[in-house]
């Protein structure tokens, strides 16, 4: 998937899950930006902190909570279509 999305960085904390995309100026986003933003509008535990990174406010205590809150974040950016 790492392709698909373009991801720079993925950071997945105990109280966190970061991911960082390649710069906005770029002329074709990985992901519709309009998606994002209703990501944002619909879950409160999502935030952007930049213009490229999306934070999800997500508690996980054990490695296997962390993967799936890993995987559900890529379910939820790349919605079928």
């Amino acid at each position: 998937m790492r392709k698909i999305l373009k991801i720079v960085l993925l950071l997945v904390l105990v109280a966190f899950v970061a991911i960082q995309f390649f710069g906005p100026r770029k002329s074709n986003p990985p992901i519709d930006p309009a998606d994002i933003i209703l990501l944002v509008q619909s879950d409160r535990a999502f935030k952007l902190a930049g213009p490229d990174k999306l934070v999800w406010n997500k508690p996980t205590v054990h490695l296997k909570d962390r993967v799936a809150a890993v995987r559900d974040l890529f379910r939820r950016l790349m919605p079928a279509r």
